[in-house]
């Protein structure tokens, strides 16, 4: 298994608030990425990169990558990267201890997604092929690989891919807006 973090987004949301990226916040004297990475770490021996295409998002504990693709679906998801069981993680949640064991304890034959109700926040790939299909197969329909991952509703709906949904209840912060640096300690 390995972790691809992803962590190439354009900030839309977060409108590079403090002139940095969500992933380069400081939270109790560590940047976001580098405390995703640590978790995994702290768990695993496995490898980590980084699907970005910002230089100040590497780390010298895991391998910053950019996809060579163009197009939403392939870019997102590292595809020219997914030769093997995968576990995606976000660069702009914060996961809390028990979040990220569920996650890579977990076991899963196909694809499952980690969450609740308010977002996905992890996708691990046993079955890279499986998914490579489904990225290969998507469009805008309504179960589109965007909605597969990123809209609990819709992936109820989806049949006949992944194993399930794994439901976090741990209180994870999700780092989309601007005022939710209100709820965690924010530093340049």
């Amino acid at each position: 298994m390995k972790y691809i973090i992803m962590s190439d987004g354009k900030g839309t949301r977060w409108n590079n608030y403090l002139g940095i990226t969500k992933q380069e916040v400081i939270i109790n004297n560590e940047r976001l990425i580098d405390r995703t990475i640590r978790m995994i770490l702290e768990r695993s021996t496995d490898d980590i990169y980084i699907l970005s295409s910002n230089q100040n998002h590497e780390s010298k504990y895991a391998k910053r990558i950019v996809s060579k693709y163009d197009d939403y679906f392939h870019k997102k998801y590292a595809y020219d990267y997914l030769d093997d069981p995968t576990t995606y993680l976000y660069g702009d949640t914060y996961y809390d201890e028990k979040t990220m064991d569920i996650i890579i304890k977990d076991i899963c034959e196909n694809i499952s997604f980690y969450g609740n109700e308010r977002a996905i926040v992890a996708v691990k790939v046993n079955n890279y092929k499986l998914l490579k299909s489904v990225i290969d197969n998507s469009d805008n329909s309504l179960h589109s690989l965007y909605h597969l991952f990123d809209n609990f509703e819709e992936y109820r709906t989806f049949v006949n891919v992944g194993d399930g949904f794994v439901n976090i209840n741990t209180p994870n912060d999700y780092i989309n807006l601007i005022k939710d640096d209100k709820r965690l300690v924010l530093r340049r």
